[in-house]
């Protein structure tokens, strides 16, 4: 069993600066629509997971992995959420005409949500980069779900995310989808 990370890094401020007259509109039940994502969305994997030159850093991602394997999806902001943070309120996988039905290759379907307490390291100032590391405690927030078994040939699973933006007040800038796919190759 291993576990790949994805990492999904998102272009807030393109999306704020294409979509803002559409955020007084937005809510959880009616979300703004990004479309394919391929301008808003960016999505990057362990290599030991990609194929050669095959959808890494684009809004869709071929990966190989087997029975067992772990996919983690983790979110972020270009600006590590410096002036608009997102978050991640729903995570669905949807079964639609050309693609795999998630629930015969994922579990669970839909992906959990998880939560850890980690510790990261960090310089102990600007003034002092090369100093003794100081530790910052960290929550890791994740989806998580695990290939029930891997397939013969290619599949492509398409999922669809749900998330909000908050700027650094806390105000809501808007709800906002995409629905992305993986290719998990046999």
């Amino acid at each position: 069993m291993a576990i790949a990370n994805i990492l999904t890094v998102i272009d807030t401020a393109k999306i704020i600066t294409d979509k803002s007259s559409q955020i007084p509109d937005s809510s959880f039940e009616s979300p703004i629509g990004l479309g394919s994502g391929e301008t808003y969305v960016y999505m990057v994997a362990d290599s030991r997971f990609t194929l050669s030159g095959a959808g890494e850093g684009t809004s869709e991602l071929t990966i190989k992995l087997h029975s067992e394997d772990i996919i983690r999806w983790r979110f972020a902001a270009f600006d590590n959420g410096q002036s608009l943070s997102p978050i991640v309120v729903q995570f669905e996988n949807y079964y639609t005409g050309g693609y795999a039905d998630p629930a015969e290759y994922l579990n669970p379907d839909p992906p959990g949500y998880n939560e850890d307490s980690i510790n990261i390291y960090v310089s102990p100032s600007v003034d002092d980069l090369d100093g003794s590391p100081v530790k910052q405690p960290l929550q890791d927030r994740y989806f998580e779900t695990k290939i029930k078994k891997a397939p013969e040939a290619d599949v492509k699973i398409c999922y669809q995310w749900k998330f909000k933006l908050v700027d650094q007040n806390g105000l809501l800038r808007g709800y906002y989808d995409w629905d992305p796919f993986i290719i998990v190759a046999a």
